[in-house]
């Protein structure tokens, strides 16, 4: 009889485990999607500046 209470808390919480398993790879995948957009930003931003550097040596060498 001690076993029954257990395996309905386990039937019983079963769903609100997967849901939670679900919403965290969710929101995992959304911030890897931001980390990324946020690394091509920074990337832009240096890729830039290093461009206006060289384009003002050249222009300084002339």
């Amino acid at each position: 009889m001690l076993r029954r209470p257990y395996i309905l808390a386990c039937i019983a919480l079963f769903p609100l485990a997967i849901s939670t398993l679900l919403l965290y790879l969710n929101l995992s995948r959304l911030l890897r999607r931001e980390l990324v957009s946020r690394e091509r930003q920074i990337r832009e931003v240096e890729m830039s500046h290093i461009v206006d550097t060289l384009r003002t040596r050249v222009d300084s060498a002339w």
